[in-house]
């Protein structure tokens, strides 16, 4: 305790507490957590309790031009539906490999890094930043909106036409 405080406690259940009494978890921390380098997650992982956020603020950035990805990388892809491997859980998502083939830029790992010995799983296995989709399918979104307006355009000048040649034929004697 410092200050009256628990600052860490490490107790009898191997569980760590930083900043709090009574540890939930292995690590329980009752502040923000920060990682300077990789934070790395096995298994099944959900975020309770608020928004995960990208940074995103243009000074942060440089080079920054139009997502060359859109309809046609959606179109490319794969949705799936898996099981893991490690705890038999059922999920739908996609396959990082494949991705890549598409749009490489939010895949990260290697395909050919060895696998464990003992596990035949792979250490570090690839991933995908999903954030970094979003842009990919706003920019689909935006070309398929194109598209719309476009054909909207199209259909609207047909039925003009079409009205224009039925006021015609009326006024055609029969034959």
């Amino acid at each position: 305790m410092v200050n009256g405080s628990t600052g860490m406690l490490f107790n009898t259940s191997k569980r760590l507490a930083v900043n709090r009494v009574s540890p939930e978890a292995t690590i329980h921390s009752g502040g923000a957590v920060w990682a300077d380098d990789a934070f790395h997650c096995k298994g099944y992982a959900p975020v309770f309790g608020g928004p995960y956020t990208n940074g995103s603020d243009a000074r942060i950035k440089k080079d920054i031009s139009d997502c060359p990805y859109g309809l046609s990388t959606v179109l490319a892809m794969k949705p799936r539906k898996y099981t893991l491997l490690q705890d038999e859980t059922t999920h739908i998502g996609f396959i990082a490999q494949e991705i890549k083939q598409v749009c490489p830029i939010p895949v990260s790992g290697d395909p050919n890094s060895p696998l464990h010995p003992e596990t035949g799983l792979p250490p570090d296995p690839m991933g995908i930043d999903l954030a970094s989709l979003t842009a990919v399918l706003c920019k689909a979104i935006q070309e398929q909106n194109a598209l719309i307006t476009a054909l909207q355009t199209q259909m609207q000048d047909a039925i003009a036409r079409i009205g224009n040649l039925e006021r015609k034929t009326k006024l055609m004697p029969a034959l």
